[in-house]
């Protein structure tokens, strides 16, 4: 405003998804890396330099509220976000719309928006006709949308979404929900639109083989997997660590053949 642009801004307003449910304090050997580090967990000091709070599943879940589960998911707990367009061209009087959007908008829209082109493989639609009231919605309710994080998937398409949560908080077991009705995701219609649930699932298989998704096992834990991941670069990056574990393992072995002999000869 104060450089005379503000005719000339659009603001785009979003955030980040879902809440954090993981709780790394629970690791002996993150509490190992916080104590090499100067981090700790005394919540007399809770907001000062080095305290490392974390609010874990179960608070997580309360964040969430109506959403089921969180981040790293793709329940709604852990997909929807605000999205809050404002600036010239955008029609103010609108209000809020609960149109089915996604992330890969964005940059279509701030590309029309702009005058500029987007390059011919980038994914998303614009949501200008959106934002000037010339439509209701962005895309076509038959219009099927992808996502696949971490194990977890689903598949949006109008008013239903197909969607599966990989271990450990979820089960790999794909549910269907109408979620304009039911945005908790809290009714599986699967049993009751069989055909829309099969249907649903050969567009994300489509989608996925399009997109070069890589299938993973129903028992994949992604907490699991990102503890191994974090653990390897830890003591990859802590050369000196292996070394001192193998020599605490070694004298530990000693220490059991000297004790296994002295018996012996005891006796």
């Amino acid at each position: 405003q104060a450089q005379g642009e503000i005719d000339n801004t659009v603001f785009v307003i979003t955030s980040d998804n879902g809440p954090e449910f993981n709780d790394p304090v629970t690791s002996p050997l993150f509490r190992i890396w916080m104590a090499n580090n100067g981090y700790h967990t005394d919540i007399a000091r809770a907001g000062e330099q080095g305290y490392m709070g974390a609010i874990g599943p179960e608070w997580a879940s309360v964040a969430a509220v109506p959403g089921s589960l969180f981040k790293m998911y793709a329940s709604e707990g852990g997909l929807r976000v605000p999205l809050i367009f404002a600036g010239p061209g955008i029609n103010a009087h609108r209000g809020f719309n609960d149109a089915f959007t996604f992330a890969t908008d964005i940059a279509p829209t701030i590309a029309e928006l702009t005058g500029n082109e987007m390059a011919g493989d980038i994914q998303g639609v614009s949501l200008v006709p959106v934002l000037k009231g010339d439509v209701a919605a962005p895309r076509d309710a038959g219009e099927p949308v992808l996502l696949e994080v971490a194990g977890s998937a689903a598949l949006f398409k109008g008013d239903y979404k197909l969607v599966r949560n990989s271990l450990p908080h979820g089960d790999a077991i794909w549910r269907l929900h109408n979620i304009k009705d039911d945005p908790a995701e809290r009714q599986d219609l699967s049993a009751s639109k069989p055909a829309l649930a099969s249907e649903l699932h050969k567009n994300y298989l489509e989608l996925a083989a399009l997109f070069g998704v890589v299938e993973l096992p129903d028992d994949f834990d992604v907490q699991a997997q990102i503890t191994r991941n974090t653990a390897a670069h830890w003591l990859g990056k802590n050369r000196v660590l292996p070394g001192v574990l193998v020599a605490i393992v070694l004298l530990l072995l000693i220490f059991a053949v000297r004790t296994v002999l002295r018996r012996k000869t005891a006796i």
